[in-house]
């Protein structure tokens, strides 16, 4: 139930005040799909995939069955990466933010991490386990927001809602840091692999 509560607060916090003007992301989103559908949807799936990552990890684990929640829960997770991965170098090719190199590291490191653990389990059972993906996302919103802090040595402050997503993402990890959650959910032995796409 905490890392319910958790996810909640991380996709609540969309709503809070991001920009140093004090806009929201929901506010973004809504100006973005002023513009276009198209441009919309990439702002959603792309910026927005730490609020998506909330609102499933709050709903998934409680609603659906362990199977389905995993599936769901690890496409906003490829999106997060995906996002970062484009916008570390973005940034590092300009060089006008604080430690760029380093967030671009841990990008490539963690994506490929993800990638390889996640083939790993889809070899050995159904995949990672909903635990796995819950705590994995959650590092990965705190590292994110904890990188967007240190932007304060660049004279960049952003609204109070990166300190609510912060604490959420540190909440999410740390709730289940001490579990032992296992490397792959167990499969049926004639259970049709997922796809591996995500």
């Amino acid at each position: 139930m905490s890392v319910a509560v958790a996810g909640l607060v991380l996709a609540v916090s969309s709503a809070l005040p991001w920009t140093p003007e004090g806009h929201s992301f929901l506010a973004l989103l809504r100006s973005e799909f002023s513009r276009g559908v198209l441009e919309g949807l990439l702002m959603m799936v792309g910026f927005g995939s730490p609020f998506l990552f909330g609102i499933a990890v709050a709903v998934a684990p409680l609603a659906c069955p362990p199977g389905v929640a995993r599936r769901i829960l690890r496409v906003p997770v490829a999106f997060m990466h995906s996002q970062l991965v484009l916008v570390a170098l973005v940034l590092w090719m300009s060089g006008v933010s604080v430690a760029a190199l380093p967030l671009l590291g841990f990008a490539l490191v963690s994506g490929v991490r993800l990638a390889v653990h996640t083939a790993r389990a889809h070899a050995e059972g159904d995949g990672p386990r909903v635990g796995w993906y819950v705590r994995w996302g959650g590092m990965v919103v705190a590292a994110i927001a904890a990188w967007m802090e240190l932007q304060r040595a660049g004279d960049l402050a952003f609204g109070w809602g990166l300190h609510v997503a912060l604490l959420a993402g540190l909440g999410m990890a740390g709730a289940l840091a001490g579990r032992a959650l296992g490397s792959a959910a167990p499969g049926l032995p004639d259970e049709p692999r997922a796809s591996t796409l995500f």
